[in-house]
């Protein structure tokens, strides 16, 4: 009773083997890990009907509601200078997508949505289906926001740039040394997924710095 006790109030437990597996153990059968699929999922084309909030910062709002939605725990918007816009590539729709999307040319992308996500564990270093989970989880919430703009009229893909430099761009948190993203007051690894890059007009949290990096 008293070890039980102690157990509770200092947080002791025996180490589940089960728990272990699934934190740790990287699956036996790939196909078990969904993030693959999801992040090389087509993205579709752009319906020809734009429909938006025509208050930027109303639809920004919109933008972060829907993330947080999907499973995000902090979403931010920066802006992309001329330069940063130009980095961003997508390849050529087929010919009979050109005339659907409503623009054969290359898009200039002027915002970037970019998400947060926090974990227990650092998928570097778990790599079983549960310590991965958040990269599953970041994966959705990727696909989700990407779609939703492009059914709403507008250009959206995953950004090229560096998630980390776009998520310290958007206020989201501090780049330390080591690579990772530190979020005050925030303990857990935080995971930076793709950000999606948009001509959808929004409005900014923080202006981005021409320092960004791919």
């Amino acid at each position: 009773m008293r070890n039980s006790l102690l157990s509770r109030l200092f947080g002791f437990r025996k180490r589940d083997p089960m728990w272990e597996h699934f934190i740790h153990t990287v699956p036996a059968d790939p196909n078990g890990n969904l993030v693959p699929a999801l992040t090389q999922a087509s993205e579709g084309r752009v319906f020809p009907v734009k429909d938006n909030d025509p208050d930027p910062g109303v639809m920004a709002r919109k933008i972060k509601d829907l993330a947080l939605w999907w499973g995000a725990d902090l979403v931010g918007i920066a802006s992309l200078t001329p330069g940063q816009a130009s980095l961003e590539t997508t390849p050529a729709p087929p010919d009979d997508a050109s005339t659907q999307s409503g623009n054969a040319e290359s898009p200039r992308y002027r915002y970037a949505v970019v998400f947060v996500l926090f974990s227990d564990h650092n998928p570097k270093e778990a790599q079983g289906i549960g310590g991965q989970y958040v990269l599953q989880r970041g994966a959705v919430v990727v696909q989700h926001m990407g779609a939703y703009i492009r059914e709403i009229g507008f250009q959206a893909t995953k950004s090229t740039l560096d998630p980390l430099a776009l998520a310290e761009a958007a206020g989201l948190g501090k780049l330390e040394r080591r690579g990772e993203l530190k979020v005050r007051g925030r303990r857990q690894h935080a995971h930076v997924p793709h950000a999606v890059v948009t001509d959808l007009p929004l409005a900014a949290d923080v202006e981005s710095p021409d320092s960004l990096r791919k």
